[in-house]
Order: C-alpha cells, then structure tokens, then sequence
C-alpha cells in the first residue's frame, strides 16, 4: 500500500513529456486597469469555475478525450492573528475525468512584520522573481501547474523568506530545504506505453534501433526514494530599485530545478525484438540570475529583460541514463500601453518579443557519452517568439458589462501560432460567463517537425464556461 501511496506522488509530479504553452493573455501591471468588475485581490474569496471544452478534431482510438470538463474551485485569503499572519491559496482541480482531481497549494504560509519594513515568511509563498519568467511562464524560478497546455498555473516556492521594503530599495532572501516540482497530468504505463489522460501530451519513441533491427521500446515507471525528490536545498536572493518612473530587479539563486529530469535503464531482450526501459524521475540543481529593467509612465510600460540559467550536470549510476540540460540564456522585451478611445473605455495592448539561446536536452550515460535514445530534446516550448496581446471593455450599463480579449503568438523557428480569442460577459460583478477559442496552427504541414506547434496543431478547440468568485 505504501508503495502505490508513493507511486501516486510520483506520477502526480511527474512532467508526462508535454510541452506546456501558455495561455496569451495581458499580464496584470499598474497600466491595466479596468473599471469594470474585478474583485479586490486582499479580500478573502473562492473562486468557482466551470468550462466546458470541445476540440475540432477527433481522436478516434480515444473519443473521451475530444470533450473534456474542467471543473475548478480555490480559496484564497488570509487571517490575522496577534502575532503573525496565515496566508493560503489552494483549493482542487478536476480536469478531463473525476478521478484526475488534484489538490491546489499554491500558497500556504504564516508571515511575521517586525515593522513596516521588515518581513519574514515561512511555508509557501509566491514572489515575484522575475517578470520575464512569469510573463511567459517559463517555470524556471518558481514551478507551475500544466494539468492543461494552454491554462498554466504558477506556483510559490517553499522555505523561509526574509523580505525588507524602503522607500526605493526592497529586498528578499530565500533559504529552504524543501522542493515541491512542477506538477503535471497524471502518467501511467498501458500495454507496456505511456499514457495520460490529457491531449497535451507527447508520448516517447515506441521503437528504437539496434544495428538493423528496430526494437519495440517497453516502459516502466519506478519510484525513487522520496527524499531525494522531495528534500532538496536552494538558496536565492532578490533585489528591487525603483522610484516613480525607473525600475531595475534582479535576482540569482540556486535551487531545484522544478522540472524532474528522467533517468533510465535500458534491458535488451536477446531472444526479442524488444527492448525494456524502467525510467524514475531525479532532480537536479541549477543556478539562475535574471534582470528586468524597465521604464514606466501614467499610460504606459517598457520592460527589457535577461535570464540565465546553468543546470549542474551530474552523470549517473553505472547502467543509468540521464538527461543532460544544455544551459539557457533568454532576453526578452514589453511594451505595454492604450490605445485612445470614444468608446467605453481605451484599448489595452501589449507586444512582447522572445529570444533563446541553447537549451536542448541530451541523454547521456554514466561515462558521458551521447545515448542513441533521447526521450526530449529541448528544455522551452519556443525559442523565437513574437506575441501581441488586447483587452477592452465592449460594453458597460449598471453592473453588467462586457469585456473582450485577444491573443496571438507567433514563433519564427517553429513557424507555428497559437491565437486566442476570449469575450466575458458579467450580469454582476461576482458571476461572469464566457466562451473562447483557441487554434495552434503551422505554415507548412507538409513538412514535419518536433516542436510544440506541429505536435499539437490537431488541439484547436473551442470552450464555454462560468465564473463565479464569493
């Protein structure tokens, strides 16, 4: 019983190969400010939603999965006491089928002021790391929740937090002990093959060659101890200048890395054509430093930003295989302002512009050497990516109003998009109904690829659902 208990954790946690895409949407800064219902984000709430999802096309060896539900409640509040503060943000998460519920924790921590200036937070708590990372939803400082491709959650870290605030200058330090993963669908083995119950998946090779021979490629998942997942140390520290119109953030650490890296054994069968391959997740540290530097106005916002990462490579055991990080270096720049209006309100808009450098992914084995099956070949969804992003209040009277959104994103390496359209209509300020469409689409179909876009251009779909925050 004990081992299944640890199995569940496991798959719970475990990536499944997707490539998570976020969804396009403009990230909430001092320039976006609507007027219309928005809820107040110091208010103690729970929020309640339900989207229905139907896809345009249709799988046919699994029809469950061409309409899916997603069914999503979460608390979020905070309670003081005497002598300190209790802050959470969690709730549950059912996608897809019942039995995919998963717990949401992502935020759960008591925090103590010394003063107006001096804080310290211990549990799990979101900061605000990195703009570049959050705004694209990279989960390189702080995990995330992929359960769907195009619907990320970020998620705290978890440790000890020391923060101090001035009048310019704010500074945080973080210590921990303790590592919780990037949390994804749940992974399981069928008829000796991966599978999960989700479309945003990208299963491994079913057949690898040996010599002349191509051999059926069976897998098997272990679990690993517990505490060389779980219990792992990090150290980072955080650095804010900023006056009325100038800000510079920058941030270093090393830590986890939050997606667990897959180690394998491979077992050839002499007398079949197959080869057996037991994989268990690992984790490995990295070290990261990321900068945003940025002016902004009444109206509007530039943000230019870089971000480094290096993983710290370790072979593994003898007969081991594992995956080999390549390091990254990313910059990225924001614009963000209004466009002028007669109409209810001014069009809010945002362009951004994305650009990678390395990343890939290697399976090595213990000695170092390239290992002629590689599971995943790239660490981020895009490389060189163009995105452009509008909001706008459409329609106001009393307490109803209507917004609309827009999104499209463009990556001129993959040369595929991803476009996102999304009207809210709220009756009242609480309750909202909405519906949207999503299409992922590439230039050339003819011409095959691995990434992102050409994997999942069959995912275009189109959902409805209800909000409701009280």
């Amino acid at each position: 019983m004990e081992g299944e208990t640890i199995r569940a954790i496991l798959l719970l946690l475990l990536w499944g190969f997707a490539f998570p895409l976020q969804a396009i949407e403009i990230q909430s800064q001092n320039v976006f400010r609507f007027e219309g219902p928005k809820n107040n984000p110091s208010e103690n709430k729970t929020i309640f939603r339900l989207d229905g999802i139907s896809y345009f096309s249709q799988f046919q060896n699994r029809p469950d999965l061409n309409q899916e539900s997603d069914i999503y409640i979460k608390s979020i509040g905070t309670k003081e006491f005497h002598y300190a503060d209790l802050h959470w943000e969690l709730g549950a998460n059912t996608f897809a089928r019942r039995t995919q519920t998963q717990p949401l924790l992502n935020e759960l921590n008591i925090s103590r002021g010394f003063n107006s200036k001096n804080i310290w937070t211990f549990g799990r708590a979101k900061k605000s790391w990195s703009e570049l990372d959050s705004r694209w939803q990279l989960g390189l400082w702080q995990p995330h929740r992929t359960l769907d491709a195009l619907k990320i959650e970020d998620e705290g870290l978890t440790g000890f937090f020391v923060g101090n605030k001035t009048e310019n200058v704010d500074g945080l330090i973080y210590l921990s002990l303790f590592h919780v993963p990037n949390v994804g669908a749940d992974m399981q083995t069928e008829k000796s093959q991966l599978i999960t119950e989700t479309r945003w998946f990208t299963p491994p090779p079913k057949e690898i060659k040996f010599g002349n021979q191509n051999n059926e490629v069976h897998y098997e998942i272990q679990n690993p101890e517990i505490n060389k997942i779980f219990f792992q140390p990090a150290l980072a520290a955080d650095l804010d200048l900023h006056n009325d119109n100038l800000f510079l953030k920058t941030s270093a650490g090393w830590k986890p890395v939050n997606e667990l890296i897959l180690q394998r054994q491979n077992y050839k069968k002499i007398d079949q054509a197959v080869v057996d391959v037991k994989i268990r997740p690992s984790v490995t540290h990295h070290f990261i430093y990321s900068v945003d530097a940025g002016l902004q106005a009444e109206k509007s916002r530039f943000v230019l930003s870089g971000l480094w990462d290096h993983p710290v490579q370790r072979n593994p055991e003898p007969e081991f295989v594992t995956q080999k990080l390549e390091p990254l270096s990313i910059a990225a720049l924001s614009f963000s302002s209004e466009i002028p209006s007669l109409w209810i309100q001014p069009i809010l808009y945002q362009l951004e512009y994305f650009k990678a450098w390395g990343g890939k992914i290697q399976d090595i084995t213990a000695n170092g050497e390239k290992d002629d099956l590689t599971l995943i070949d790239e660490r981020l969804k895009f490389k060189d990516a163009a995105r452009f992003s509008l909001e706008s209040l459409l329609y106001r009277r009393g307490p109803k109003s209507l917004r609309g959104r827009y999104g499209y994103l463009y990556d001129f390496g993959q040369k595929g998009s991803l476009l996102s359209s999304e009207i809210s209509y709220f009756p009242k300020r609480d309750l909202a109904f909405l519906t949207g469409v999503e299409f992922i689409g590439v230039d050339d179909e003819s011409n095959p690829g691995k990434g992102f876009f050409y994997q999942f251009r069959g995912n275009d779909r189109i959902y409805a659902g209800v909000s409701y925050v009280f």
